[in-house]
């Protein structure tokens, strides 16, 4: 079995090899404790009252598990407990029983369930699950990655792709630098604007953008600037809707 040890309670020393053990976790937990191994379950059985059809494909792609309605599969329960005091806080319980995988809200509960599959892609690598205990939450408020459309091209594809690795990073803001003097990452109907960028994403495709990341918890941050001069602002459906109107007037 694997020596129980606490990472707030660790040396320096001590935690360095622990994290050793599981560096597939980013961000690594506030709080781990290992208190053994059991046999890989051959099956698992995801309940309770929330919907994580959107995770299957996730469990079986990169956790290599195999999905059951049976009963007699390994348990692994799903639930939102508010008494979790950290905002976006989560905790994970694993034993050789059963699995119960707890969020402070919404975001809390899917966070644990990205930690989830990071322990999953190290547990195939170890051939064995870990008993464990996990209490995590976020250090910042604000997690946020910038990409500078005013200085390289992005397609909306690569856009969606970036989306897609803030959310298995627990990131929560992409701030969206339009354009700059170089080149403008928005095209305009009926202007010039994005023309020199083959890359430059529609107005529509911002939207639909938009709508992508808020499927994935994620808050979309742009700015409106002038040249030098940027003023940050919440983007909706509604500011999309005007950019557009502007454009064609």
């Amino acid at each position: 079995s694997i020596e129980s040890a606490t990472v707030s309670q660790m040396g320096e020393l001590d935690k360095g090899k622990h994290m050793k053990n599981f560096n597939e976790l980013w961000p690594y937990p506030q709080e781990i404790n290992i208190s053994g191994q059991f046999e890989t379950p051959q099956t698992i059985q995801v309940v309770g009252d929330l919907c994580v059809i959107h995770y299957e494909e996730d469990l079986r792609q990169i956790g290599k598990v195999k999905l059951s309605d049976n009963s007699d599969g390994y348990r692994i329960e799903l639930k939102i407990d508010p008494t979790i005091s950290k905002p976006e806080g989560y905790a994970i319980k694993l034993s050789n029983s059963q699995a119960t995988i707890t969020g402070a809200d919404e975001a809390g509960l899917d966070y644990s369930l990205q930690t989830f599959l990071q322990l999953l892609a190290s547990f195939q690598k170890h051939g064995h699950w870990s008993e464990l205990e996990i209490r995590d939450w976020p250090a910042y408020r604000k997690r946020c990655f910038m990409v500078d459309m005013g200085r390289s091209c992005f397609s909306l594809s690569m856009l969606k792709r970036i989306v897609r690795i803030l959310m298995r990073l627990k990131m929560n803001q992409l701030h969206l630098h339009l354009f700059d003097d170089e080149l403008c990452g928005l095209r305009f109907n009926g202007l010039p604007f994005g023309s020199e960028n083959p890359f430059a994403i529609r107005i529509e495709e911002l939207a639909e953008l938009v709508d992508y990341a808020a499927g994935t918890l994620l808050e979309e941050r742009d700015d409106e600037e002038g040249p030098g001069v940027a003023e940050e602002f919440d983007f909706d459906e509604k500011v999309v809707e005007e950019m557009d109107k502007n454009s064609e007037e």
